[in-house]
Order: structure tokens, then C-alpha cells, then sequence
């Protein structure tokens, strides 16, 4: 990562968790229900949320 701040938008907790590590990171999550194999989020919320 450069020393610019970074902004987006994800439905990854794993991806979520190394960002909140950089501390220079802004990230949106994009909501719904968790799905525990993979770690993201899914469903009608989190599908809206990238449209």
C-alpha cells in the first residue's frame, strides 16, 4: 500500500480485516448474511450494495 488512503467497497470479512489492520484504509462492507466457509456476506443486501 502506498501512503495514500484507500477507500472501498468489499463483502469479504477476511479482506475487511486487513484493511482495518493498515490503518489507512476506509472500507464500506456491503451487508447481508454471512456465509462461515468462505467469510463473506451474501445475499439480496449484499448484491444491492455493488449495484
Amino acid at each position: 500500500m502506498t501512503a495514500e488512503e484507500t477507500s472501498g467497497l468489499a463483502n469479504s470479512l477476511p479482506v475487511a480485516n486487513f484493511f482495518a489492520a493498515t490503518n489507512r484504509a476506509e472500507l464500506i462492507l456491503s451487508g447481508g448474511v454471512i456465509y462461515p466457509r468462505l467469510g463473506v456476506l451474501v445475499g439480496p443486501l449484499a448484491a444491492e450494495a455493488f449495484q
